[in-house]
């Protein structure tokens, strides 16, 4: 599917002008014209709704609040505290890979899930409409405000801090993300549960398909914070427009609801690395983490609040490019 997953980070304004120059020489025009405040830190709330074109858009979160991973039950009571998503993903993932390299993915249990979620901070998890501000990460990094059109989206960004509440270190921390759900009214990946782990600028990384090719693990913004190597983050940025860009060449607005509806589930893991006779065998522990989603409806206005964009006719295929880029991970059919 054409969405495009995959969050770019940026370290300021100049790159991000930079970027958005390479794509479409008209796209800063919109820069100036549909810049929207920037978010404040640590934001949480569920739903946004905004009037742009000729439709009400509207995102809600779901879950929410947040669901830690560890509080999940089933009627298996031995699945609980685990998620089946990343379980199934992760072991599709195992069987994919060559006779010489070797996955195996274990949780670490309800109690030990508990003690890292503790340490877990939600220092961003809200949805958003038509456009959104600045989101300020860790490391002085950032993702870059969104001009105005027919979309819509969510933010979550998570940190680790060990010695939280009681929070275990965890050696070289990483993040793996598995997700589900429907768009422009298919099943993702025909419904089977896949991890994150795509490539930007790879047909169908995103919503479509995970890699068995690429590490495990989430391909988006991550990473340790400076200074602190057992300090680990994790941003996120879905969005889709409304235009349905599985239907080439015209792209027409997908008229149902809900344009997307899509759940991830994220947790904090390591990777014990060991290899015998020529055999690699990573052994990864999953230490629990966090259930999110959102779901975007748009519904009609008897008029337009702002003509509907044409210019994206006249941008031809770069209105695609703009998407694109402009989405850290926007759930764009990747072109």
């Amino acid at each position: 599917m054409p969405l495009n997953l995959r969050r770019w980070v940026s370290l300021g304004v100049s790159f991000l002008v930079t970027c958005r120059l390479t794509a479409c020489s008209l796209y800063p025009v919109c820069l100036v014209l549909f810049i929207a405040p920037a978010n404040s830190w640590a934001d949480t709330f569920q739903t946004a709704t905004q009037a742009w074109g000729d439709d009400v858009h509207t995102s809600t979160l779901n879950p929410y609040p947040i669901v830690p991973v560890s509080s999940i039950t089933y009627a298996d009571s031995t699945l609980n505290g685990t998620c089946v998503w990343i379980t199934q993903a992760a072991k599709n993932y195992a069987n994919a890979q060559p006779a010489n390299t070797v996955w195996k993915f274990n949780w670490a249990g309800i109690a030990a899930e508990q003690k890292v979620e503790a340490g877990i901070s939600v220092t961003n998890y809200y949805p958003w409409a038509v456009s959104t501000g600045q989101v300020n990460l860790p490391n002085n990094l950032i993702f870059p405000r969104v001009g105005r059109a027919e979309q819509a989206g969510a933010v979550i960004s998570l940190t680790y801090t060990p010695g939280l509440n009681g929070a275990p270190v965890i050696a070289n921390p990483v993040w793996l993300q598995a997700y589900t759900g429907t768009i422009y009214g298919n099943p993702i990946a025909g419904g089977t549960p896949i991890l994150d782990n795509g490539t930007p600028g790879v047909a169908g990384f995103a919503y479509q398909a995970q890699s068995n090719t690429l590490p495990p693990w989430y391909a988006g913004a991550m990473g340790t914070i400076n200074g602190k190597p057992n300090n680990a983050w994790f941003a996120d940025e879905p969005s889709v427009p409304e235009r349905n860009f599985l239907q080439p060449p015209n792209y027409p607005e997908y008229e149902n609801n809900p344009i997307v509806d899509v759940q991830f589930q994220v947790v904090l893991a390591s990777d014990s690395v060991s290899t015998r006779a020529g055999v690699t065998t990573h052994t990864v522990t999953l230490y629990g983490g966090e259930w999110w989603g959102f779901q975007y409806k748009a519904n009609d206005l008897p008029y337009n609040v702002i003509p509907e964009p044409s210019s994206f006719a006249l941008f031809g295929l770069g209105g695609i490019g703009i998407v694109l880029v402009r989405r850290r991970r926007s759930m764009q059919i990747a072109a």
